[in-house]
């Protein structure tokens, strides 16, 4: 059975939540006003919860009906609070109340044709939300080559009324793309630049998307019109050329290799996880699902703290909490199955020799080096 929470949900006004968007984007982290708009914000996440829950019950029912289980990872998170702000001010007339994002669950396959059998359950399966939109960014992938797909629901029911003006979204991608992804947000996490909003230096940019064109070869799917004459081994030799300049997978690694963990892991009870992340420290919390209010009030605290020292806060819960480093291995810097797949080929083994060689010779650099970006 899903719990609520212990205490009483309250939905702010959508009006409400806008002015306290105006608030926000103003970035004044000093005045009592933005302090009683992070709260205000905060309340309008917690109510996330109990839908994400569900909804994760029924994701899970439908990975057994494609007898995926075993195979998959899923995880569920709220969207942390300089992600809503920076989404606020970089999109015009962007109004908080209208933001589809805010709690999100996500599942992670190992093939494309995984991706779509599970789109095509959820979109002709009987389901009582009101799904109000799709976002196939596999097929029409975002500027920075992000690929995945995005089901954007209306919570309904009626059992739960407080809820049902409520979004939620379901992110589907495959290991690869994931992979990826990863690599991208440890670089941005690791930089304090949003590099998967397309904000950031144009050449690391740039070599993201080539990875990405790449592993859509792998993956059989849409390669970008600017790329479309251009040979694998053409993009691998422009990533050969890249990893070796910018000196990518040295970074990786010792990014990697920066993280020290904090925390007791061995709790067998805990399902929710708070991870401060501050430069070269993991601090981590676990909680009881009877602790899901201490969780959510703790959350909102470290993120405070977190507009003022440029550390970055998330609040995870996964059906089994030892999956937490594979879900979110941005949060960790485990770099281990981006570089796993981007080394891994065989079409072109020469190619392929000469990244490796390059990984090696980078990595050794660790050793003797400390980087910074």
């Amino acid at each position: 059975m899903i719990k609520k929470l212990a205490i009483p949900y309250h939905k702010p006004s959508n009006t409400q939540i806008d002015k306290a968007g105006e608030i926000l984007k103003k970035w004044d982290y000093k005045s009592v006003e933005f302090n009683q708009a992070v709260d205000l914000i905060g309340a309008r996440r917690i109510g996330h919860m109990y839908p994400l829950n569900t909804f994760q019950a029924t994701l899970r029912k439908k990975v057994r009906e494609l007898w995926l289980t075993g195979k998959v990872i899923i995880s569920q998170r709220l969207k942390r609070l300089d992600s809503i702000i920076k989404k606020i001010q970089r999109i015009p007339g962007m109004q908080l109340s209208s933001m589809q994002d805010i709690g999100w669950l996500r599942i992670v396959v190992p093939k494309i044709s995984d991706v779509y059998r599970l789109k095509e359950i959820y979109r002709e399966g009987k389901f009582r939300h009101e799904l109000k939109k799709t976002n196939d960014y596999i097929m029409n992938p975002k500027v920075s080559w992000y690929r995945s797909v995005h089901l954007i629901y209306k919570y309904n029911n009626t059992k739960a009324l407080e809820y049902n003006w409520l979004f939620i979204e379901l992110q589907i991608r495959t290991k690869l793309q994931h992979a990826r992804a990863t690599a991208v947000e440890i670089v941005g996490a690791f930089s304090n630049q949003a590099l998967k909003a397309s904000d950031w230096d144009q050449e690391i940019l740039h070599y993201f998307k080539l990875v990405s064109v790449l592993f859509s070869h792998k993956e059989n799917t849409r390669i970008p019109e600017e790329y479309a004459h251009h040979s694998i081994e053409d993009i691998l030799n422009e990533i050969i050329i890249l990893t070796e300049k910018l000196d990518i997978i040295s970074k990786l690694h010792a990014y990697r290799m920066a993280i020290q963990y904090i925390g007791d892991h061995k709790y067998k009870k805990r399902k929710t996880c708070l991870i401060s992340v501050s430069w070269n420290i993991i601090d981590t919390t676990f909680y009881e699902e009877s602790e899901i209010d201490k969780a959510n009030s703790d959350y909102i605290a470290k993120e405070k703290e977190a507009l003022q020292n440029k550390s970055q806060v998330v609040l995870v819960s996964l059906a089994d909490i030892k999956q937490i480093q594979t879900a979110y291995p941005n949060y960790f810097a485990d770099t281990e199955e981006f570089i796993n797949e981007l080394l891994d080929d065989t079409r072109l083994t020469d190619k392929f020799l000469i990244l490796k060689l390059l990984f090696l010779r980078q990595t050794n650099k660790i050793l003797s080096k400390n980087y910074q970006w």
